[in-house]
């Protein structure tokens, strides 16, 4: 079986924890630059406030139930408009090298409406966001 990427990872998630609840919304997907192993956090249902599905390159699924609610992050709409591979592409095209070690997928809960980011921890830069709707959109967050 080949190793699946980002985005496959990402579905196999979803997959999972659309047999789990249909009532529960994606909030947050987090991985290294190995890609190895995913995190993907939802808001949940009547049984759990969140959840949490560990994902892996082989499309391996474990959904948990949070007993607490997850509250940093809006809802993330699917389909997202941009591929992983498009947005390190952007990031790459705005100047920064794709030396990065963790990425974050999240539209985050600030006073500013953010669509979906991804967010590349790139080596001494910090933290890149690209715009998930827009390439052109690069920029570094605080």
């Amino acid at each position: 079986m080949e190793k699946l990427n980002f985005d496959q990872m990402l579905q196999a998630a979803c997959d999972a924890m659309k047999k789990e609840s249909l009532m529960a919304e994606l909030y947050q997907a987090i991985t290294g630059k190995e890609m190895i192993i995913m995190q993907v956090i939802f808001k949940g249902d009547m049984k759990y406030p969140s959840y949490v599905v560990m994902v892996d390159d082989r499309g391996n699924t474990m959904v948990t139930g949070m007993p607490s609610p997850y509250l940093d992050d809006l809802v993330i709409k699917m389909p997202l408009e941009m591929t992983e591979a498009e947005a390190e592409a952007a990031l790459v095209a705005a100047g920064y090298e794709d030396d990065w070690s963790t990425l974050t997928l999240r539209a985050p809960l600030y006073s500013v409406v953010y669509p979906p980011l991804y967010i590349f921890d790139v080596k001494h830069k910090g933290f890149i966001a690209v715009d998930s709707t827009d390439a052109t959109n690069v920029f570094p967050i605080s």
